[in-house]
């Protein structure tokens, strides 16, 4: 039998008051058929996990807080006990859950997707470092550019509203609506969107979604994102180690909001008046014994080199992007469309064209030349003659090189 339904906003809208509950359980309750369609999935996930835990009697000092392991199952809903630490503050005790007493903590408390402060605060708790990429998130953040970000098993807590990360918290149990929110930072971070939110929290599915085997297809989801806000394509240079799996270039699409477009523009790809951004991925990892090695990525440190006339670093490469930077994310900076084609012209411009003559400059230590090399060979008409005859070569290997442009006209 269901058990009765305290009064609660929809964990669809959060606008309008639950009234439609689920048949099997109380916490999944909506406002309409509508907004109960649109979490389907998130309902599908956790409406037994929830009261699996709370059959057995409460432990003292604990609420619930829900634990998505890195790789192996759903997410489920746990009993967290909290302790005061030597300094008087009030602490998780979550080394049950993600193996270390210093977890990284991020506080969630606004809505990507309605423009609006949430009621009240989440809290997310990781392992610092490098670790494995979380499967569960991955797959939520699917086509969205975010979906290295979140890495190793993953802790959500729930308190009252914090307006200052040092307020003493009053911690509060985790609830099936609290998923939602967290799908909407995955997918879309936590900085507002342009043109004031997500349709007004009602976003449509421009593909299919999948969540552990669960595929959802329907226009009313909230799990996509609004043609408002339309998609670009954008290349991931992966690094020696996820090469060998997925292959160096991996398109995927992005929206106008990823961080990418707060990145500057590199210093080669603005000379040439064709101004990439690129994004190092924060979340590394690919296996639990990973050497940092592995990680080195030398085409997209070729396109950092210095170019400006009046460093000192001419022709290095710049320091963020030396040694082991991992898998990085490339986009054109005028929002248009980059392909993997055009994006292995660039970088062969950087190391065979460029880059060679820039090596020769430095070992001479030759102004002239480094003028010539930053003023002359940084043109259109120096790269566009370079693609073309690198493309007609290649097209007699692989007929899927007569087609591609040059980026310089799409």
């Amino acid at each position: 039998m269901a058990q009765p339904c305290p009064p609660q906003p929809c964990p669809s809208c959060q606008i309008h008051l639950a009234n439609t509950s689920c048949e099997k359980c109380s916490p999944a309750a909506y406002c309409s058929p509508t907004c109960r369609a649109s979490n389907v999935i998130l309902h599908r996930l956790l409406c037994k996990p929830y009261w699996s835990p709370m059959r057995p009697p409460r432990k003292p000092n604990a609420t619930l807080g829900l634990f998505i392991p890195a790789e192996n199952g759903p997410p489920t809903f746990r009993f967290v006990r909290y302790e005061r630490d030597e300094h008087d503050i009030v602490r998780p005790d979550l080394k049950h859950l993600l193996g270390t007493d210093d977890p990284v903590r991020t506080l969630l408390s606004w809505s990507v997707t309605q423009n609006k402060e949430l009621p009240y605060t989440l809290q997310l708790y990781q392992r610092a470092g490098k670790q494995m990429v979380n499967n569960f998130a991955y797959e939520a953040a699917k086509g969205t550019g975010y979906e290295r970000h979140w890495g190793g098993a993953m802790v959500v807590l729930a308190t009252k509203y914090q307006a200052c990360a040092m307020d003493e918290p009053v911690w509060r149990d985790v609830g099936v609506e609290d998923l939602r929110w967290m799908f909407d930072y995955w997918r879309y971070g936590d900085e507002p969107l342009p043109f004031g939110g997500l349709m007004g929290g009602k976003s449509v599915v421009t593909a299919e979604t999948v969540i552990s085997g669960v595929h959802i297809e329907t226009a009313e989801s909230g799990l996509g994102r609004s043609p408002t806000l339309r998609n670009i394509k954008a290349v991931v240079i992966a690094c020696i180690e996820e090469r060998k799996a997925r292959g160096t270039f991996v398109e995927m699409s992005i929206g106008i909001d990823h961080p990418i477009f707060r990145e500057s523009p590199t210093q080669i790809s603005k000379k040439m008046k064709l101004p990439l951004l690129m994004h190092k991925f924060p979340v590394q990892a690919i296996g639990a014994k990973t050497e940092d090695s592995v990680f080195r990525n030398p085409e997209a440190s070729a396109m950092q080199r210095i170019l400006d006339l009046d460093d000192p670093g001419w022709g290095l490469v710049a320091d963020e992007y030396f040694g082991n930077i991992g898998s990085v994310l490339v986009v054109r900076a005028d929002r248009k469309d980059l392909d993997a084609k055009q994006l292995d012209m660039l970088i062969g411009f950087c190391v065979m064209g460029l880059g060679y003559h820039m090596d020769l400059a430095m070992k001479d230590d030759n102004e002239e030349l480094k003028k010539g090399v930053t003023n002359d060979l940084t043109s259109k008409a120096v790269f566009n003659g370079f693609f073309e005859e690198k493309r007609r070569a290649l097209r007699w290997r692989d007929a899927s090189w007569e087609n591609v442009k040059s980026p310089y006209d799409v």
